[in-house]
């Protein structure tokens, strides 16, 4: 008999992935146009994410995951990891978000040689597997000292906050300046993230990485959607498609499905 969990696993990185394409979707095409070989690339990388929780968890490298909801919110996460290490280090031509950081931080041989940026790449892949990985025990560790269900959640959630507060300060201030509301605002997304996790589920592994996956989805939605804030690089700089303001709405529908099918995973497995 055919094994559909596979599939379901992809599916659930797909919806992930869906998310992820459609808030870009929204931001970008003003300025850069749509292309529509870039808007699927998300979709598939979150959806073999998904597989490959699937299969951590068929070998017994993570414990098996009870909600679906999660398995989306960590595709969603490590999507975003994958997807800054691609557009960060692994491009041919430099990337406008990446250019100041390394300017400011006087890494100037970036710009030079392509393998060193292939190395230098390498080396951070590394350094946030380690640190991911460890997140996975962290959170297992944590349970066997926290009794209290909603005090754990806030402190993993917090874990995850804090993350993607650092890695935004890290990326963005060289462009943009440190921004406290920024920082303080992931720092708040995390906890409510970890909450609602311990809630739904009781697969404490990847709590962290999946509540880091909710702070992207809330405060993407912040940004994009409520605010329609310009992303960095484009701010100041006149939008060379702006017929797709009045398209880019199509965008909003097709995030708006994906965190549908999120909310209903999360409170329905």
């Amino acid at each position: 008999m055919l094994n559909v969990e596979p599939f379901i696993y992809f599916l659930a990185g797909s919806i992930g992935g869906l998310i992820i394409a459609s808030w870009h979707g929204y931001k970008d095409p003003p300025w850069e146009g749509f292309s529509p070989r870039k808007f699927p690339r998300s979709i598939v990388i979150a959806g073999v994410i998904g597989l490959l929780l699937f299969f951590l968890q068929k070998f017994n490298f993570l414990k098996p995951v009870d909600n679906l909801g999660i398995i989306i919110l960590s595709a969603i996460a490590l999507e975003r990891f994958f997807g800054e290490i691609l557009k960060g280090f692994l491009r041919k031509s430099i990337h406008l978000e990446f250019k100041d950081v390394f300017v400011k931080y006087k890494v100037k041989i970036y710009y030079q040689n392509i393998l060193v940026r292939i190395l230098i790449g390498l080396a951070v892949f590394i350094a946030i597997s380690l640190i991911l990985i460890s997140y996975v025990y962290l959170s297992g560790w944590l349970v066997s000292y926290i009794s209290n269900k909603i005090l754990l959640g806030i402190l993993l959630g917090f874990i995850g906050g804090m993350s993607c507060a650092v890695a935004g300060a890290w990326k963005d201030s060289p462009s943009e300046g440190f921004k406290i509301s920024k920082f303080v605002r992931s720092l708040i997304a995390g906890p409510i993230g970890g909450v609602v996790l311990v809630i739904v589920s009781n697969s404490l592994q990847l709590f962290i990485i999946a509540s880091m996956g909710f702070e992207r989805v809330s405060v993407e939605f912040y940004k994009t959607f409520w605010t329609k804030s310009a992303r960095g690089m484009f701010k100041g700089k006149k939008p060379k498609y702006p017929e797709w303001f009045k398209k880019r709405y199509i965008f909003f529908i097709t995030y708006s499905i994906g965190v549908i099918i999120l909310a209903l995973a999360l409170i329905l497995t």
